[in-house]
């Protein structure tokens, strides 16, 4: 396998994208798994598919070990959710 991309969003909400799967894990622990070849338009989340802990549990390894806290000079300020996380996550 090729080494996947991985983008966040906030903080600790990752997604890592090989060329056959994107594997999403949010901060509250939930997950989206979607197997690219079958569902290029990402309609159907199979991580609750038992089959499929392999490919999460191989894609959850790129996942960042440290997330960064927000920078307090950061604008990410436009709704109730990144406001509330920077105030509580800031440096």
């Amino acid at each position: 396998m090729a080494t996947p991309a991985i983008t966040t969003w906030a903080r600790n909400n990752q997604a890592v994208v090989s060329q056959e799967y994107r594997y999403i894990h949010y901060e509250d622990g939930s997950e989206e798994l979607y197997d690219l070849n079958e569902d290029p338009n990402e309609w159907y989340n199979v991580a609750g598919e038992e089959k499929y802990s392999s490919i999460k549990s191989e894609l959850s390894q790129y996942l960042p070990k440290i997330n960064e806290k927000w920078a307090a000079a950061s604008r990410y300020d436009n709704n109730d959710y990144f406001r509330k996380q920077k105030a509580e996550q800031s440096e």
